[in-house]
């Protein structure tokens, strides 16, 4: 297989890039993603660590790009059907964000930009000392499932390009290139999605992939029809726990795959109920087939549709 490579500056989607930054995304799963991102990706990276949030990831500078990338939730490769049921929907209106947004996430990019904010700065440092016209590194920002949530906010906070002056560190400039999720859960109200339009931002949803609808709400479910018969137990609870969560919007770009590796770029996801009772009772594993929902989640599962 040769090497992954991080084509910068490509306008719009870009297969290559999301095939990169979806192992950016499997390494930070890793015990030590710093030293896995340099080994798999060439990348000069550091980790960041905020315990009371439980949030990780790391930032990897690279031939004339950085990467900030953000770990999932340990708790959905240990526990997924209780992580998905047990998933908490309140929205808080919080700064520096436009509208609603998922209470949860926006306190953990919050709480954690402390612990990013040194180690971002220090990768996109050559920023500092551009020129008046030159807009600075180009930062592409990634993450998967909860990562992706924690990755859509941080994309929204880091839209100005700019991180400002802090004590005795100068304001660095960037440029931010594009923010890639793969199976992220929803982190903000309409209000959010409308005001969110940089960095562009691509939404990979791999086929039957059920986190990218989370938190569903209770209109969507009622409107949506019903979970065919056969449907396991967690998926049934989960649908039960969306009678008063309050309405979620999709922020960026869909990029979704589906169950023949077709990709289709931009519009709305196809009608995810009918998708699911059609390929449960199609040929193959039954078995596979009911639990799609959570397999196609898993990022290694992206990285075959990507690198099909």
């Amino acid at each position: 297989m040769p090497p992954l490579t991080l084509p910068a500056d490509v306008a719009g989607f870009s297969r290559e890039s999301a095939l990169y930054l979806a192992n950016a995304c499997d390494l930070a799963y890793a015990d030590d993603p710093a030293g896995a991102a340099h080994d798999v990706l060439g990348l000069d990276a550091v980790t960041f660590t905020h315990l009371d949030s439980d949030t990780q990831g790391f930032v990897g500078r690279g031939d004339g790009f950085a990467v900030l990338a953000f770990r999932g939730s340990e708790r959905i490769n240990e526990h997924p059907k209780d992580w998905l049921t047990d998933f908490n929907a309140v929205q808080v209106r919080q700064d520096p964000f436009t509208g609603q947004v998922h209470a949860g996430f926006s306190r953990a990019v919050t709480a954690a930009w402390d612990a990013i904010d040194p180690v971002l700065r220090k990768a996109l440092a050559a920023g500092a000392a551009v020129g008046a016209d030159d807009p600075g590194v180009p930062l592409y920002v990634t993450g998967h499932s909860l990562g992706g949530g924690l990755a859509t906010l941080a994309g929204s906070r880091l839209s100005s390009g700019m991180l400002d002056a802090a004590g005795d560190n100068p304001a660095v400039r960037f440029r931010p290139s594009a923010v890639y999720t793969f199976g992220a859960p929803r982190v903000g109200n309409a209000e959010f999605t409308r005001a969110f339009v940089q960095p562009p931002t691509f939404r990979v949803v791999n086929n039957l992939d059920v986190v990218p609808l989370v938190p569903l709400s209770g209109v969507e479910v009622l409107h949506g029809g019903r979970l065919p018969p056969f449907a396991p137990p967690w998926l049934r609870a989960l649908f039960q726990r969306a009678t008063d969560n309050p309405l979620y919007g999709d922020a960026g770009a869909l990029i979704h795959i589906d169950n023949a590796g077709t990709f289709t770029e931009g519009g709305v996801r196809p009608d995810w109920l009918a998708s699911y009772g059609k390929q449960a009772l199609g040929l193959g594993s039954l078995s596979r087939s009911l639990n799609a929902p959570l397999t196609d989640h898993f990022i290694d599962s992206y990285i075959r549709a990507l690198s099909g």
